[in-house]
């Protein structure tokens, strides 16, 4: 099944690859920003997964928060 196959459901809990990816970023910079707590994290165990719903938020969050650097 690939993911473009209707019957195949969304996962609810990305891992980082995933996650990142959704995002565009690197895993690293993913493991950064939930390292020090701007994403919120979903453990379960040792391992560490992500919500799709909080990653959409947490971008939609980040276009409308104005983070523009401006140069004095």
């Amino acid at each position: 099944m690939s993911a473009s196959d209707p019957t195949t459901p969304e996962l609810v809990l990305l891992r980082y690859r995933d996650a990142a990816k959704l995002l565009s970023i690197s895993e690293r910079a993913l493991w950064t920003l939930a390292n020090c707590g701007q994403i919120p994290t979903v453990r379960i165990g040792k391992a560490v997964r992500f919500r799709r719903e909080t990653l959409e938020a947490w971008a939609a969050q980040q276009e409308t928060a104005g983070n523009v650097r401006h140069s004095v």
